[in-house]
């Protein structure tokens, strides 16, 4: 794009691009989305496993006429 004196410069949106990208990996980092953000955290795929067990049994005994 072209600037105030006609010259090339960067698109603004190519800079909050940017930090958008910078945002959406800080965040994948912080809430462990990533294999080796999980790792970091501590968790492990059978901690992983056991919660998401943990989380359908309850629902399932909530909700028993919906299963089935």
């Amino acid at each position: 794009m072209k600037g105030s004196y006609q010259q090339l410069t960067l698109n603004p949106l190519f800079r909050r691009l940017r930090e958008l990208d910078r945002e959406i990996a800080r965040a994948e980092e912080r809430f462990g989305m990533t294999p080796l953000a999980r790792m970091r955290l501590g968790v492990n795929y059978l901690q992983e496993q056991a919660a998401k067990e943990d989380l359908e049994a309850r629902r399932a005994q909530r909700r028993p006429h919906l299963m089935g």
